[in-house]
């Protein structure tokens, strides 16, 4: 008992009263000091590259090292010019076909260039056509007025009757889409999408108009969003994220091929994750956050991203792990040159054998760094490696 209070309370033990101590204690207090430096050394050498911290939060020294190490990359692998590359297709504005509202003037010259001879009556059938677009903003409101009309006869005073288009809020359907792009899609705040219109449209709004718009939108919009939902959940392959949302929430998103769902939930736990998964059985890449640790391993992949970051740490450490994160990464490099060849549209058939036929090699390396990697590696970076071997 005294042993185990001497080595909790080291640091308040002076010089003195330390070489006092036996040399099994003071072992023991040099072994946990080196565990404890290791530990603080590593967190002070964190950046965007071996861990999930975001580029933005990387110190100089990082992102001087970062551009570095992409320069040296560029160098190995070739530079690339900026702007569009060779054999790119140019991206060419079509020509619309003229509304009602549309002008076209004609250009034709009166005399020949030449011979000074009069064009005039001849014709060109497939004139040049250079298109100009702009647009016209112009504020069109519908005034419906109620006229209480007095009988001539018995002076009964009769009222009209609004049509249903005059019911509800005092704003169109194309204010309220209009409104919801600016404030949904654009990320434009309800102060300057009141600027905007009362600027620009000239139709007089406050910013709790703007809201109501938005809660209006958001009613019209729930069917709509249940179907994203079923199409998202129904999916064969999905990837599944969350940040930090304002001060109590938490911002959930679910990416599939054809639909993403956005949910904004008060917590971050398993039955948050349900109710944004749902009835997802396909195959979900996620962060090795618990939240996720419900979905069935079999399906649940690993995001590579957060892997390479591990393999990065376990490089810049000076310990054993270093020579398994070079073979890590230099593994998951090769699966990332031969996924093209099993996802390429059309010669699926024709490339898959001889993937199928690498993989089991590949599985036998990540077997192998396992095993090792339990011998060198915490616990909680072994279940990464395990479940990056099935790619």
């Amino acid at each position: 008992m005294e042993e185990n209070i001497l080595l909790t309370n080291y640091k308040n033990l002076t010089q003195e009263e330390l070489e006092k101590l036996p040399a099994k204690d003071l072992s023991h207090i040099a072994h946990e000091a080196l565990q404890n430096w290791d530990k603080l050394n590593q967190r002070l050498n964190q950046d965007s590259t071996n861990s999930s911290r975001s580029p933005s939060s990387d110190n100089p020294e990082a992102k001087a090292k970062r551009k570095a190490e992409q320069k040296e990359s560029q160098s190995k692998h070739g530079t690339r010019k900026q702007g569009a590359q060779p054999g790119h297709k140019a991206v060419v504005i079509p020509l619309v076909e003229l509304g009602p509202n549309d002008v076209a003037i004609d250009a034709k010259p009166e005399f020949c260039k030449r011979c000074g001879e009069s064009l005039l009556g001849c014709a060109d059938p497939k004139p040049y056509r250079r298109q100009k677009h702009d647009v016209k903003i112009e504020r069109q409101t519908t005034e419906y007025r109620k006229h209480s009309l007095n009988c001539p006869k018995c002076e009964h005073v009769t009222e009209g009757i609004l049509p249903k288009e005059a019911q509800g809020g005092a704003y169109g359907e194309n204010i309220t889409l209009l409104t919801g792009m600016l404030t949904g899609v654009l990320q434009v705040s309800r102060r300057l999408t009141k600027v905007f219109l009362e600027n620009l449209c000239d139709i007089p709004i406050s910013v709790g108009s703007v809201s109501n718009l938005e809660k209006e939108l958001k009613e019209a919009s729930l069917p709509v969003m249940e179907e994203i939902e079923v199409v998202a959940q129904n999916s064969s392959h999905g990837n599944v994220d969350e940040t930090g949302f304002g001060k109590s929430g938490w911002l959930w998103v679910l990416v599939t091929e054809f639909a993403a769902v956005f949910r904004l939930f008060k917590g971050r736990g398993q039955e948050w994750a349900s109710k944004l998964i749902g009835a997802f059985e396909g195959i979900l890449t996620s962060d090795r956050w618990c939240g996720y640790n419900q979905y069935p391993s079999a399906k649940h992949q690993l995001c590579w991203a957060h892997l390479i970051r591990d393999f990065k740490a376990m490089i810049d450490t000076s310990s054993d792990g270093r020579a398994i994160g070079l073979a890590l990464r230099k593994s998951a490099r090769t699966v990332f040159r031969l996924w093209p060849s099993f996802s390429k549209n059309g010669k699926q058939k024709e490339r898959k054998p001889g993937l199928k036929y690498r993989c089991p090699a590949f599985k036998n390396k990540w077997n192998q760094y396992e095993n090792e990697s339990k011998r060198c590696l915490k616990k909680e970076r072994v279940v990464a490696y395990r479940n990056a071997k099935r790619f």
